[in-house]
C-alpha cells in the first residue's frame, strides 16, 4: 500500500477539481470532497496501471507541504524602467517569507 498526496481545489461553480502532484497530468473532480477524493484515487491507480504496463518508475514522493502564496500583481509602469526586478508578466516583486506564508509585493 502507498500513499499519494493531493490537492483539492473548490471550484467557483460549484464541487472540486482535485491533482496528485506526484503523477503530473494525474487529476479529476468531484461534486464533493469525498467524490472527488474517490475519483482521484481511481485516477491515480490507472495511471499507475499504466506506468507498470509500460516499465515506467513510479516517482517517489516526499510528506506534503502545505502553504499559501499570495501575490499582489500591478500593471507595469514603463516610466519606472530599470528600478526593480521586472518579469515578463511586468511584475515588480519582492520575497516575503512570514509565519509559513510566502508573499509577493510590488517594490515601490
Amino acid at each position: 500500500m502507498r500513499s499519494f498526496p493531493v490537492v483539492l481545489l473548490p471550484q467557483p461553480e460549484g464541487g472540486y477539481f482535485v491533482q496528485c502532484p506526484t503523477l503530473p497530468g494525474c487529476y479529476s473532480q468531484g461534486g464533493t470532497v469525498e467524490e472527488a477524493l474517490q475519483n482521484i484515487r481511481e485516477a491515480i491507480e490507472q495511471v499507475l496501471e499504466d506506468m507498470t504496463d509500460r516499465g515506467e518508475p513510479v516517482p517517489q514522493s516526499g510528506p506534503p507541504i502545505a502553504t499559501e502564496v499570495t501575490i499582489e500583481q500591478r500593471v507595469k509602469d514603463p516610466h519606472r524602467a530599470g528600478r526593480g526586478s521586472v518579469d515578463s508578466l511586468g511584475l515588480i516583486a519582492t520575497r516575503a517569507v512570514k509565519a509559513g506564508k510566502t508573499s509577493f509585493s510590488d517594490s515601490h
